[in-house]
């Protein structure tokens, strides 16, 4: 199940995951525990072993059945650390595949693997390393989608409604996005004599508020819930 690669195999296989949005998104943290000496193997190797650990699962006849069989197999075969980190990473995994796949709910499964690693000392860091790489590619996507956007507005004159609605859509991004997004909305505002003054107050005003954390949305049964971090 464990994945050990050679150095020009793990070149390839560095090249090919490229292509592999959980490789992106895990990548970082992996890497980081890596030269942390937390793990001997590299993100290509962790990413390769959860691959395996993860269709292993998913090709049983009764994937939550079998599960605690599988995580057992594959704490026997790996150190405490890899095992851990390999379930994390087929957490992704099996999310990602759950996006792709909707008449498949693979969330019982993924519960039942956050519920087992939750004690773990690198539970809440990996699960935060991995959620931040993933808020910076959609950072990327919606500034981009958003830069689209204005430009559109000006070069078809939209009116004020279509604005208003753009800016009103833009609330709704997380706090990173919004900061990142606001010298260009300024400068739209700017452009159009101010107009958007009460809807640059709203963004401001947001990007004031604390930040939420709440595991809720990771795992239901853990005791530390909820932390409010001020900006």
């Amino acid at each position: 199940m464990m994945v050990n690669l050679s150095k020009e195999e793990g070149r390839l296989a560095r090249r090919q995951l490229l292509a592999d949005v959980v490789y992106i998104v895990c990548h970082d943290g992996l890497r980081q525990l890596h030269q942390e000496g937390r793990t001997k193997l590299t993100p290509a190797e962790l990413l390769l072993s959860a691959r395996e650990f993860s269709n292993n699962i998913l090709s049983l006849p009764d994937a939550e059945e079998g599960l605690a069989d599988e995580i057992a197999d594959l704490e026997d075969e790996a150190k405490s650390d890899d095992a851990m980190i390999v379930m994390m990473v087929a957490v992704v995994q099996i999310e990602a595949m759950n996006r792709r796949h909707e008449s498949t709910d693979t969330h019982p499964i993924i519960k039942q693997i956050l519920k087992h690693c939750s004690n773990h000392d690198l539970f809440f860091t990996l699960l935060e390393a991995f959620a931040d790489k993933e808020q910076k590619q959609l950072d990327k996507i919606r500034t981009s989608l958003l830069d689209y956007e204005v430009q559109n507005i000006r070069l078809h004159g939209g009116g004020s409604d279509e604005i208003r609605k753009l800016f009103e859509y833009t609330l709704d991004f997380d706090n990173a996005t919004i900061s990142g997004s606001m010298a260009l909305l300024n400068a739209f505002n700017n452009d159009n004599g101010h107009a958007y003054d009460e809807e640059i107050r709203s963004l401001m005003a947001k990007l004031k508020e604390p930040k939420i954390i709440n595991a809720d949305k990771y795992i239901d049964a853990h005791d530390n819930k909820s932390v409010t971090i001020q900006k």
